[in-house]
């Protein structure tokens, strides 16, 4: 009989040590490095429920694109961006009142994000060809030329992803099939912005 209060505290001191087993393995999970950036780590613990391995990789990749190409934007670009597509032109007075003053800095940096993904897509396109989808995002999104710069630049070791989950889940969307989207050859135009053409 002395034995059950003895088998009690044995499963107890299991429990507990199961719990901190599982503590310790949750701590290494997060630091575990999933991926390397310009031989830089990414964690886990930085790909979380807002976040997602390609949105830390793929900026960062085409920033550095777009200064080896010089591919920068200039503010009449941006106006003329915000003049055709939202019809707001940050040079004139605000006539609303109800506008917030962080209005404006906000249309003219998705101006200028948008004219830069373009120029970056165009060059793109240019360097390396492939299909281009339409996506509302973005009606001209050289899908083909994206994936093949995504692949030179992991042989070149600009990042590369370790854990093969999270490899396989950063290339499926450039890896699946758009053939309902795939916009033929002969109407992709990089020649003109997507938002002036016709």
């Amino acid at each position: 009989m002395r034995l059950y209060p003895l088998i009690q505290k044995l499963q107890v001191l299991s429990c507990a040590l199961l719990m901190m087993q599982c503590v310790f393995y949750e701590t290494i999970s997060a630091k575990e490095i999933v991926a390397k950036l310009y031989g830089k780590p990414i964690y886990q613990e930085d790909i979380g429920a807002n976040k997602s391995l390609d949105s830390l990789i793929i900026p960062a990749l085409y920033k550095h694109f777009s200064e080896q190409n010089h591919i920068v934007v200039t503010e009449s670009e941006i106006q003329a961006f915000n003049k055709k597509f939202v019809g707001f032109n940050p040079s004139k007075e605000l006539a609303n009142d109800s506008t917030t003053p962080q209005e404006p800095k906000i249309m003219h940096d998705m101006a200028q994000n948008l004219v830069l993904n373009w120029k970056i897509n165009k060059a793109l396109y240019k360097k390396y060809g492939g299909d281009v989808i339409f996506q509302q995002a973005n009606p001209l999104e050289p899908i083909g030329a994206e994936r093949q710069f995504l692949q030179d630049q992991e042989k070149a070791g600009s990042f590369q992803i370790l854990n093969t989950q999270e490899h396989t889940k950063f290339f499926n969307y450039y890896l699946q099939s758009h053939h309902s989207f795939i916009i033929p050859s002969s109407e992709v135009n990089y020649d003109i912005p997507w938002w002036e053409q016709k």
